[in-house]
């Protein structure tokens, strides 16, 4: 018997439309500046499939439970899919939520060196409206 590494097909390097499908579960991770707790928001890449077997695509945005730094990842990508929180922020709220935002590779460094990724460029994310996803589809 032969076990592989399992390689995942990448969505193409361009601007996609996007659907957040699921939240993951907040987990402890050990980086340089100690313990961080991160989630992972899961997101459908809904104009591509895979090329080997026509499945669905997959990207993942890892973030840090923070809604109050400016800086921080969560942060940016709500503004830049104009959700407004307040104090408190579930973020299964987010589940169905149809974006568009352009995909970058990128490769990966400490255990992940070798691996490439998809990662979301924050700064393209924009939501898709009702009127334009409309307009966009015909």
């Amino acid at each position: 018997m032969i076990i592989e590494q399992k390689v995942y097909e990448l969505p193409s390097e361009d601007q996609h439309k996007l659907q957040i499908v699921e939240i993951g579960e907040l987990k402890k991770f050990e980086t340089q500046f100690g313990t961080k707790e991160k989630f992972a928001i899961k997101i459908l890449v809904t104009d591509q499939k895979a090329e080997k077997d026509g499945g669905d695509m997959h990207v993942f945005l890892s973030v840090t439970p923070d809604i109050t730094a400016t800086k921080a990842t969560l942060v940016r990508f709500l503004k830049r899919l104009k959700v407004n929180v307040g104090k408190s922020f579930d973020p299964e709220e987010l589940v169905g939520l149809n974006f568009r935002a352009s995909i970058a590779h990128n490769e990966g460094t400490g255990n992940n060196a070798g691996k490439t990724f998809a990662n979301l460029v924050i700064d393209t994310v924009a939501p898709l409206t009702t009127s334009k996803a409309t307009v966009e589809s015909v």
